[in-house]
């Protein structure tokens, strides 16, 4: 069939053929084109699977002055002849044809974008290299052996050279706009270092060469940008951890031999199946419902069985005896289940109570151990207490003494004889504390199971807080009793106090002894010569008539010792006659049972 304008006017459907712009004429078995430059706006012509085989059957192609994309694959066609002169061609579609190589015409073709030679018989690629306007090529499925260098095409970004018999990657640093490369299916045995230069690619396919060692794929470390990388088919795929060494190499990749794994990706691909299994799943629930209620249509009466279809009531009558029998097994399942409990907590119950009687022989051994700790804490208690208090009537005895010896010094004023301020010191209050006698309960964590654990451990705590209370009990107590008897102790008067030994003399009494006194001054007599005596213990203190006159009248600063004497409950060892008759007339007497 030749296509012709009459042909094209009955296919544009009354549109005028002078402003038809696109036109669509594949699978129309068109063996020649004639004269169509009448279509003169054409921009897009399509003329695939044809049997267009000679350079005359497509003559009539090139007095198309605005043709900007022709699409001649599936054809017989064995040249570029015929169609040199279509300057506006933008995109060259000769696929699936008898090409054996490329020849000059299309150099002609200047503005040219796009070339696709796919599935021909190529073995050589010429005279590309002056098309400065190409930047996609596809030439896959050839027998092209070398690809040649493209320095001059700077705006190429696509070269598709797959499944030919290329072994070596073309030098292709000079074409920076380069991003996709396809060489998979070749004879390549490594990438070259010139590959580094080509920052821009972002998807490369190499799958299907002899690539074998990660030396051969180092290059691959410089592409920043790549995204997609396919290396399947390749002997360096069998190596050891080679997709986790291939994303170190090459961390921006994205997908790697047609497996995605990128996180958004993942997320959605999750996000789908979740999606698609609950659509499942409530299919699936509102068929079952509709099987219910056919079934309980039929029960009640309001259908008959015959209106429905046999094979909806056959589904029907299934599911009903599915529900039956899974709810059985649900029952039986649960009473094993039950059953199974029942016994091993027995089996529990059992040997917690052969425990129980283990731990009770050890519990009584630990209250008896309690008990004589306890009794070691009192013992202890009792002698730190004896210790105490003598350590207080040694204090006691030490400081009279020392006041004593200071007794002419140190001047003594009524008033401190009739409030009795003495220096009283009180016994040491401190509680000794024992130290905690209880003892750890023992088991065999081994063989023990988590009853007796829990029993002991009970047991062991009630014990611990019932002796721990005792011991509260006890210092309280202990507390409460020496508070007590320091309270009688400072209430009760002593001896002294109750003979009115330090009760405040009359007037009378005061004018009476003032007279004594005087009188046994002026009737003293003049004291005898010193004799030698015979060595003595140290001398008695010496009273000068003063203090003499205060000791007749019982004014005297006996406060310490009398106080010392006044704990113990005893009197004095002397009374005031005893020390009237013992002073001489100058004042010089002594006072017995002082010193």
């Amino acid at each position: 069939m030749k296509l012709t304008p009459a042909i094209i006017a009955s296919q544009a459907a009354g549109v005028d053929l002078q402003q038809l712009k696109d036109l669509n004429m594949s699978k129309k078995d068109i063996n020649h084109i004639e004269d169509i430059s009448n279509c003169v706006n054409l921009h897009k012509l399509i003329l695939s699977h044809n049997k267009l085989s000679s350079t005359d059957s497509i003559a009539g192609l090139q007095y198309l002055p605005s043709l900007t994309l022709l699409n001649l694959s599936g054809n017989q066609l064995e040249s570029f002849e015929g169609i040199q002169r279509l300057k506006t061609l933008f995109v060259l579609n000769m696929s699936h044809n008898e090409l054996n190589r490329i020849s000059m015409h299309i150099e002609k073709l200047v503005n040219l974008k796009a070339l696709v030679l796919n599935n021909n018989k190529i073995k050589v690629v010429d005279y590309l290299g002056s098309l400065l306007e190409l930047n996609t090529i596809v030439i896959s499925h050839n027998k092209i052996q070398s690809l040649p260098s493209f320095p001059l095409l700077t705006k190429l970004t696509k070269l598709s050279a797959a499944h030919n018999e290329i072994r070596q990657i073309p030098d292709l640093s000079e074409n920076g706009m380069l991003k996709e490369l396809r060489l998979n299916h070749n004879k390549l045995l490594t990438i070259p270092d010139s590959l580094r230069r080509c920052t821009a690619l972002d998807i490369l396919d190499l799958g299907g060469n002899m690539l074998r060692e990660w030396s051969d794929v180092a290059a691959l470390g410089s592409l920043m940008h790549l995204i997609n990388l396919n290396l399947q088919g390749n002997p360096i795929c069998d190596k050891p951890d080679y997709k986790k060494k291939i994303l170190e190499l090459v961390p921006s990749l994205r997908v790697l031999d047609g497996e995605r794994f990128d996180a958004k990706f993942l997320q959605i691909k999750a996000k789908r199946a979740e999606h698609k299994e609950v659509v499942e799943k409530m299919k699936k629930k509102q068929e079952d419902l509709e099987k219910k209620k056919t079934l309980r249509k039929i029960k009640r009466g309001e259908i008959q069985a015959e209106d429905v279809d046999q094979q909806v009531l056959a589904d029907a009558d299934q599911f009903e005896r599915k529900k039956k029998k899974s709810k059985t097994e649900k029952e039986e399942k649960k009473a094993r289940k039950e059953e199974k409990k029942k016994r091993r907590e027995e089996k529990e119950a059992k040997k917690a109570g052969n425990n129980a009687d283990d731990s009770d022989d050890g519990e009584e051994s630990e209250d008896k151990k309690a008990k004589k700790a306890e009794k070691a804490v009192s013992s202890s208690m009792d002698k730190e207490d004896r210790k105490s208090k003598k350590r207080s009537r040694d204090v006691d005895t030490e400081e009279t003494e020392e006041a004593l010896a200071a007794g002419p010094r140190k001047k003594s004023t009524p008033s401190s004889v009739f409030k009795g301020t003495g220096p009283r010191p009180l016994a040491a209050m401190t509680a000794p504390t024992g130290k905690d006698a209880d003892g750890d309960v023992t088991m065999d964590d081994a063989e023990a199971k988590a009853a007796k654990a829990e029993l002991n451990r009970v047991r062991k705590e009630t014990r611990k807080a019932a002796k721990k209370e005792a011991k509260k009990e006890k210092a309280a107590e202990l507390i409460s009793k020496k508070k007590a008897a320091r309270s009688k102790e400072t209430k009760e008067p002593t001896t002294l106090e109750e003979d009115g030994f330090f009760s405040k003399p009359t007037e009378e009494e005061v004018k009476t002894k003032k007279a004594k006194i005087e009188k046994a001054i002026a009737a003293a007599p003049a004291p005898a010569p010193a004799k030698e005596a015979p060595a003595t213990p140290a001398p008695a203190r010496v009273l000068d008539p003063v203090e003499a006159a205060k000791a007749r009248s019982g004014v005297v600063a006996v406060v310490d010792k009398s106080a010392q004497l006044a704990k113990k409950n005893k009197k004095p060892k002397f009374d005031i006659s005893a020390l009237e008759e013992s002073s001489d007339a100058i004042g010089s007497g002594q006072v017995s049972g002082w010193d």
